[in-house]
């Protein structure tokens, strides 16, 4: 299924980047870029036209950024 839910909660509103990269740092994707309130969030990464493989999803709010691995797998 190439369909996954990305999900997250935020303390405080917050201006959000949530991104999808390749390995070698090309942008495939911005899943938002946006003011978001606190609380529990849910996006959804349809990645019907990428390949698998392994990718980089980036969260951004305010001064805090994280960075995780995922496998996509078809």
């Amino acid at each position: 299924n190439p369909v996954t839910t990305l999900s997250f909660t935020l303390p405080w509103l917050s201006d959000v980047e949530l991104s999808i990269y390749s390995l070698d740092g090309q942008l495939i994707k911005f899943l938002v870029n946006t003011q978001i309130p606190a609380g529990y969030h849910q996006f959804v990464w349809d990645a019907t036209n990428e390949s698998s493989g392994m990718y980089l999803i980036q969260l951004s709010a305010n001064n805090y950024t994280v960075t995780e691995k995922v496998l996509l797998i078809k």
